[in-house]
């Protein structure tokens, strides 16, 4: 997983470690997004810890699949819904559809039928 590291938030450094994902490095503890959309935390003095928790929540989440495994494309969820929907994201792609489905397997079968036309 790529990440880069901007100083952000009281010159505290923000780490970006995957598309819309950011982790904040405060004094004390570390701060993401959860799959809820709140806020999972854990104390900076265990960065080990806060490493798995993250990438186990990162292993959970359809939509960062579907980026990890589609990365010429935008991945989207239509918030408070089950529907997924893509956009191309590369010149490679121009042309090419912007698809949605109710599901992430539905995305990803559709996305590979456009990369591999017939």
């Amino acid at each position: 997983m790529d990440t880069d590291v901007m100083v952000m938030r009281s010159g505290h450094p923000t780490l970006s470690v995957a598309q819309g994902v950011l982790v904040w490095c405060g004094p004390e503890r570390f701060r993401w997004p959860s799959e809820t959309g709140l806020w999972s935390w854990h104390p900076v003095c265990d960065p080990e810890g806060a490493a798995v928790r993250l990438a186990v929540q990162l292993d959970k989440d359809p939509v960062l699949q579907l980026r990890r495994d589609f990365p010429r494309w935008t991945i989207l969820r239509f918030a408070d819904t089950d529907r997924f929907c893509a956009a191309p994201a590369t010149v490679d792609l121009l042309g090419a559809p912007a698809v949605e489905a109710g599901t992430p397997d539905g995305l990803a079968a559709l996305l590979r039928a456009v990369e591999t036309p017939s």
